[in-house]
């Protein structure tokens, strides 16, 4: 079968663990491209993080951003959004640091990035990924009224996020709240996710999900990988994320994405 569409995670997925872009990776993208397949970026990173990928694969499409919240078109123009309202995001951020006070919650609004303090090493490392800049303050004073909040991200101790997402998970039934890395919690509303945003953009360029293929590494994923005509999960991939995928690529250190999609396209 000759798929019409590709969409795909970054991190862990489409750059190596060191979360650069190989030769073979750009090579594979590009020649998906040339022959007038949308090859689609989907994360959790902010939209302007996505494009940067984008432009250094040489490429100009859509992207995905918060794990499905946001989609920006090709030229940066909001197409898509679902987000949380300001109110409950501030809500849900005072009740997580009353009862798990060692976690550490950032606020993300569009390319507005809100932490509490801005000189947390896990900050100063997730900033020095996704190149983003940081907002150190109060979402309540620094967002307006009427923002929509895309994701409210907790950092801190796998074993403590679980407690988190087990706690909150009941009491916030208009949410998703799940794990986008072991240390990684996301909160963001409950119609927001990357197979939801992959639907708006299959109507937008008249491709059906069968005619797509996904590829992915970890549980923000798998909703995308179930959508997609074939999922593909990475092979440093979850084993309960490789289960649910039709097929499982090699690693991401390992060039994995390039050599499916030059199977699938070459």
């Amino acid at each position: 079968m000759t798929y019409k569409m590709v969409f795909s995670d970054i991190d862990g997925t489409l750059v190596n663990s060191n979360h650069c872009l190989t030769p073979a990776t750009i090579k594979a993208a590009q020649h998906v491209v040339s022959k007038g397949i949308p090859f689609i970026l989907g994360s959790g990173r902010q939209p302007s993080s996505v494009r940067e990928i984008n432009q250094e694969l040489g490429i100009k499409m859509p992207v995905i951003g918060f794990s499905g919240a946001l989609i920006w078109d090709e030229n940066d123009n909001k197409v898509w959004e679902s987000g949380l309202t300001k109110a409950l995001a501030i809500e849900i951020k005072r009740a997580v640091n009353a009862e798990f006070p060692d976690l550490c919650c950032s606020t993300y609004s569009d390319r507005l990035w809100i932490v509490d303090d801005a000189s947390l090493p896990s900050l100063r490392f997730e900033q020095s990924i996704t190149h983003a800049p940081m907002t150190e303050g109060n979402p309540a004073e620094l967002l307006a009224d009427n923002a929509v909040v895309h994701k409210v991200l907790c950092t801190g101790d796998a074993d403590v996020l679980d407690k988190v997402q087990a706690h909150f998970a009941p009491l916030y039934p208009m949410c998703r709240i799940y794990k986008s890395q072991p240390t990684y919690l996301e909160v963001m509303n409950i119609s927001a996710s990357k197979s939801a945003a992959a639907a708006v953009l299959c109507e937008r360029f008249g491709i059906t999900a069968r005619d797509v293929i996904a590829f992915g590494d970890n549980y923000n994923d798998v909703d995308m990988l179930k959508f997609a005509g074939m999922g593909v999960a990475m092979g440093n991939a979850p084993a309960d994320v490789k289960q649910i995928a039709d097929k499982i690529a090699d690693t991401n250190d390992n060039d994995g994405l390039a050599a499916v999609l030059m199977q699938e396209f070459g």
